[in-house]
């Protein structure tokens, strides 16, 4: 089950929601959602506090990811911050997270997302979002291919390990 975490009372349902012996549940937010200028009063490293401390006073032992969904980097002034953003995040206990440079040309998508991956733990989970992945057409094939192979060019693959 994945749900978007989008405040205290959401992350606790979705927890108490599922049936004993359910599979790994995964609790996310996006940059978008959480932050200074966005809509819930939750970050990435307040909703991974959160979630630990509800799965402690809950008792749930099986698997709960907190990801960071759609970590957009529009341009180098974001590319910077997130170098310095996203390894506070996984110390915290962010397990995964989404980078998404999809507002930018195919090859500097490719080029952010090569950048951040030293500053993304081997053990976490990782995927690039592919270039215009929000355009209303589907992805052409081509673009795909294009980021996944520049990627693996770089041993780096959408799981996050080599």
């Amino acid at each position: 089950m994945a749900a978007n975490g989008r405040n205290f009372f959401v992350i606790r349902g979705a927890l108490a929601g599922r049936p004993e012996g359910q599979r790994p549940v995964i609790i996310e937010i996006a940059k978008s959602e959480g932050g200074q200028k966005a809509y819930c009063a939750v970050n990435y490293w307040k909703h991974a506090r959160i979630v630990d401390a509800l799965c402690n006073e809950m008792g749930i032992t099986i698997p709960v990811a907190i990801h960071a969904d759609h970590y957009g980097i529009k341009n180098d002034k974001d590319l910077d911050a997130a170098k310095v953003e996203i390894p506070t995040m996984f110390e915290a206990g962010i397990t995964s997270i989404a980078i998404d440079a999809s507002h930018q040309p195919d090859d500097k998508n490719l080029l952010a997302s090569i950048a951040i991956n030293p500053f993304i733990p081997k053990w976490a989970g990782s995927r690039p979002k592919s270039a215009r992945s929000r355009a209303p057409r589907a992805l052409h094939p081509g673009e795909a291919l294009f980021l996944v192979r520049g990627l693996n060019s770089r041993g780096i693959s959408p799981t996050g390990s080599p």
